[in-house]
């Protein structure tokens, strides 16, 4: 009897897993479908699963298909529409499918397995789809590899959980571009929790993550964490597609062999940041003969924040006439739609592969940092902060700011604050403009407190055709500062800005430090009619005139061409009077310490070099040949290099040709050098600096006087 007893438990134990789930057996499923019409339950595979057609139909509420590690080859024959999990509503949404039972399957899970397409490749399948909400997908490999095929389709939906998943796709066509495919489509998808992330996609042909919600949406989704490897095989293809309001992407990679990036279109309220994109294009259908390889594309959205991303365009032609320009940066906004991108990096670069290639052919291809479509007035669209570096062009404007057509609009509410455009330090400059207008007309494009690294120069541009009339600037923040003879604040003094042409730019009133903010242009730059007609107006530099309370008015000479420049004014200032004393508010002076040749100094030899020993480092940007001038008493100027050494702390000259014998030589380091904290020299040792070339600092030497050297 022990025995028997024994033995009948062991028999419960066994069957108990029976209760807890539904053990689904290869042959059960058969040549499909299967349906998984128990409510509540779990099914769990076996083994592996090989259907002709669709594999298995949800058609109850709350089930899970565990694979089990297994993996369902689905669509066998060359059928179309076929499935590998269909997840129905209660209504016949498939009509052309295999599928003859429809009822509402909300609650559904999928994990734990691969789901394959069949070798008869068919068109317009898909690994999963679905019409239901309450849906998880995790776990899951998918390959497919019929034209017009998604891994995943999810139309009419809410409450998603897509994580963990892993898909290849070898499509190899998508018939049309407009109906579109994606490795995961959210279509339609209705308010309610959605989270995509942790997702691997592998050679998307078309989208990667591609969500379209309808309103009202009051939920966030979330895209994050997701690996996207974009290889594309038509056009207009990206990574991630938000086309609705209140999502945001974040933590996400993409690196496409051919595709672009995000596409942030037609929604509001979206967020992007803490991406990683790197991405670059060609044509590869007939529809075009060059495209744009958008890192992030803005277009008809609006409160929108883009943020913290790191993007590299590349432009690049592995073919005669396919042309795939780089525009890491691309928008395309409406009025008043108010967007904020800050505080990202988009870089683009040239990469020459085709030997037909000319980068000064405007037919050829190009790489920008930031490519303007359209922008329309006023956009409310602020860039700040960002980093913009590339080997090419720096900003292209195609297409017509404010309405369309070709009345120039001003451009000024596109504000750009803050941001620093570099060269490319890893690869050969092109050698191109760095600002292309075509098919615009716009004024007062303002460049707010930007910097520009060597080699970037904005009067340098280039046209393309049709245009009317463009005009841009750089204008820079910063402050006037009062004081009196011992150096203390003067409070309500008049200060007017005038330019190099005498006219005023700005005026305002000192406040309690002695200080006035002023924001004046550096140089303004327009163009206009065909041929070309140029106008560069240097604004610099400014006279300072202030009017003190009570009498006294002082004049100041001073440059503005760095944000946060600070000039200081003596009020009452004559040229008897003592300088005022520094004070700890004033800072390091920056002032030259020592020189070689000795200031004075006798039998120096012909080719000797000079050396300005300075106490901070020089500002790089704005030493060059024209900072130094050397002039000898018998050979007159001095042609020679100006370098930097010791970590831009030496400033040196270096003649050509050798020095006359006997002559006296003056050399004079310029008062407009500045060093790193923008701090300009004090040149004659009075200890302030007024930016102006009154602070040079002077040297005189005579050259030895047995010199052989011949005349110049």
């Amino acid at each position: 009897m022990r025995h028997l007893i024994f033995a009948a438990v062991l028999l419960v134990l066994r069957a108990a897993p029976a209760y807890a789930w539904i053990q689904v057996t290869p042959a059960a499923v058969g040549s499909g479908p299967y349906y998984l019409d128990q409510p509540g339950e779990t099914y769990v595979l076996t083994g592996d699963v090989l259907t002709p057609g669709t594999a298995f139909v949800f058609s109850a509420q709350n089930c899970t298909l565990d694979l089990g590690g297994h993996t369902v080859t689905f669509g066998g024959d060359t059928t179309k529409y076929r499935y590998g999990v269909a997840i129905t509503p209660n209504y016949a949404r498939w009509p052309l499918s295999d599928i003859t039972r429809w009822t509402a399957s909300a609650g559904a899970v999928v994990t734990n397995g691969n789901i394959v397409q069949g070798a008869g490749h068919a068109d317009s399948c898909a690994a999963i789809i679905a019409t239901s909400h309450d849906i998880t997908v995790s776990g899951v490999s998918i390959l497919i590899s019929g034209n017009d095929t998604w891994a995943m389709k999810i139309s009419e939906s809410y409450n998603l959980s897509i994580y963990g998943n892993v898909i290849s796709d070898s499509t190899r066509v998508v018939t049309n571009r407009y109906q579109g495919r994606a490795a995961i489509d959210l279509d339609a998808t209705h308010d309610g929790q959605v989270e995509v992330h942790d997702n691997v996609i592998h050679a998307c042909r078309q989208w990667g993550i591609r969500i379209h919600r309808r309103d009202p949406s009051t939920k966030w989704f979330h895209i994050y964490d997701n690996r996207i490897y974009p290889w594309t095989v038509n056009t207009n293809g990206y990574g991630i597609g938000i086309h609705g309001d209140r999502m945001e992407a974040y933590g996400n990679t993409i690196s496409a062999y051919r595709g672009r990036g995000i596409h942030i279109e037609k929604c509001d309220s979206v967020l992007v940041h803490d991406n990683n994109i790197t991405v670059q294009e060609e044509p590869v259908w007939p529809e075009y003969g060059r495209t744009s390889a958008h890192g992030i594309k803005l277009e008809h959205c609006s409160n929108t924040e883009v943020w913290n991303n790191t993007v590299l365009s590349l432009g690049r032609a592995r073919f005669e006439n396919a042309i795939g320009d780089g525009a890491a940066l691309s928008f395309h906004v409406d009025a008043n739609s108010n967007n904020y991108v800050h505080d990202n990096v988009f870089a683009a670069r040239e990469v020459v592969s085709d030997p037909l290639y000319n980068p000064q052919d405007w037919g050829g291809m190009f790489a920008t940092p930031v490519e303007c479509l359209y922008a329309h007035d006023p956009s409310g669209l602020r860039l700040e902060n960002n980093t913009f570096i590339s080997n090419d062009l720096f900003l292209v404007i195609s297409l017509w700011f404010g309405n369309n057509n070709a009345d120039s609009t001003d451009a000024s509410d596109v504000f750009w604050k803050n941001n620093t455009f570099e060269m490319d330090s890893t690869v050969a400059p092109t050698g191109r403009p760095k600002i292309f207008f075509t098919n615009s007309s716009f004024y007062n494009l303002t460049f707010t407190d930007c910097r520009f690294g060597s080699m970037v120069d904005f009067h340098d541009y280039s046209l393309g055709w049709p245009w009317s009339y463009c005009s841009w600037k750089t204008a820079y923040n910063g402050s006037i500062q009062v004081v009196d003879h011992s150096g203390l604040p003067v409070a309500g003094a008049t200060v007017a800005a005038f330019d190099s042409a005498g006219n005023q730019m700005a005026s305002n009133t000192t406040g309690p430090t002695g200080a006035a903010p002023f924001l004046l242009d550096d140089y303004a730059m327009a163009v206009k009619g065909y041929p070309t007609i140029t106008q560069n107006v240097e604004h610099n530099p400014y006279t300072f005139r202030v009017s003190v309370p009570g009498g006294g008015d002082t004049t100041a000479v001073g440059v503005v061409d760095r944000a946060g420049f600070l000039i200081r004014v003596v009020a009452g200032a004559t040229g008897s009077d003592p300088p005022p004393s520094p004070g700890p508010d004033f800072g390091f002076v920056f002032a030259a310490v020592g020189h070689c040749p000795i200031s004075g100094a006798g039998n120096v030899p012909p080719e000797a070099g000079i050396r300005w020993n300075l106490n901070l480092p020089v500002d790089s940007t704005v030493v060059y040949a024209g900072m130094v001038t050397v002039t000898g008493s018998l050979s007159g100027p001095v042609a020679g290099h100006v370098s930097l050494q010791a970590g831009n702390r030496v400033v040196v000259f270096q003649p050509d040709r050798p020095y006359r014998a006997s002559e006296t030589v003056t050399a004079r380091l310029s008062g407009l050098v500045r060093s790193t904290d923008f701090g300009y020299l004090d040149g004659n040792g009075d200890g302030t600096a007024q930016g102006d070339d009154g602070d040079a600092n002077v040297i005189t030497f005579t050259v030895a006087g047995d010199s052989a050297s011949p005349g110049r």
